[in-house]
Parts: C-alpha cells; sequence; structure tokens
C-alpha cells in the first residue's frame, strides 16, 4: 500500500516469510517487450551506475536454495 501507483507492477505482497513477491502488469511487459524488440534493447535498458546486481528468479523447484 506504501508504494507508488506504477502502469511497472501490478501488485506486491510480502509474506509471513519476509520475502517480498512483486507481481510485472502483463500491459507493462508486453508494451516493453515490444518497444525492445522494435527499437532494440539499448534504448529499453535502464543505464545503471552500479556494476553488479544479485537477481534471484523463482522456480517451480520447490526444494531449490533460495539466495538472498
Amino acid at each position: 500500500n506504501n508504494l507508488p501507483k506504477t502502469e511497472l507492477i501490478e501488485s506486491c505482497l510480502v509474506t509471513g516469510l519476509g520475502f517480498v513477491n512483486i507481481i510485472l502488469s502483463r500491459t507493462w511487459l508486453s508494451k516493453s517487450i515490444q518497444m525492445m524488440l522494435r527499437e532494440g534493447i539499448h534504448t529499453w535498458a535502464p543505464k545503471l551506475s552500479i556494476n553488479r546486481a544479485a537477481v534471484d528468479f523463482s522456480s517451480p523447484y520447490i526444494a531449490k536454495e533460495i539466495h538472498v
């Protein structure tokens, strides 16, 4: 409820274990992919001031170790 409204995020949920689930908007995602395919990824991907970031994608394999 404290996040500003944006077309990027459909919903956000904090689970009982302290994880944050962010659901991206399908409309935003499809528009972004279409733009990337038309104009190239260099016009779509943001330029970040950091060199490295850790991102963990969930998978259907529930026994997988989670990296935080």
